[in-house]
């Protein structure tokens, strides 16, 4: 761990700061920190040399930067296929409660509790519903 001379910092938060290096770099990771704990802004004329050699090191090590975005892009398709997942369910259980009302308006219907007129409007609705979820669904599989 590095820190750039002349800055302040309290030995509480170096201890701490030393303390996550040394778990990062167990864990096989490297991290650049900048700290400025007395301005709002750092002076770019002050940082860019040691903001740049970080990143160039960092770029340097191609193989490395390949692994990593590899592993990213892993993550985000597992996460891309869990979401998928869970609005396929949520489209299925909406289509099957669409069902499961046109069976209770057509049980209504054949028992007298509802004219045509009021079970072909509901059966309408149903079926704009329907086609909504069909619709929606399709196009978030396509997502």
């Amino acid at each position: 761990m590095r820190f750039v001379e002349g800055r302040p910092l309290s030995s509480l938060t170096t201890r701490f700061l030393s303390w996550c290096a040394e778990k990062l770099q167990v864990a096989g990771k490297e991290v650049l920190l900048l700290i400025c704990a007395t301005k709002k802004h750092l002076r770019a004329d002050l940082i860019e040399s040691l903001v740049w050699e970080g990143v160039s090191r960092i770029l340097a090590e191609f193989k490395r930067l390949r692994r990593g975005l590899q592993k990213m892009l892993a993550r985000e398709q597992e996460v891309s296929a869990v979401d998928h997942e869970e609005e396929v369910l949520i489209w299925q259980e909406k289509l099957t409660e669409v069902g499961r009302k046109r069976a209770n308006f057509q049980e209504l219907a054949a028992e007298g509790f509802m004219t045509k007129e009021e079970l072909r409007s509901k059966l309408d609705i149903l079926e704009l519903a329907c086609k909504a979820a069909d619709r929606d669904s399709g196009s978030s599989a396509n997502a």
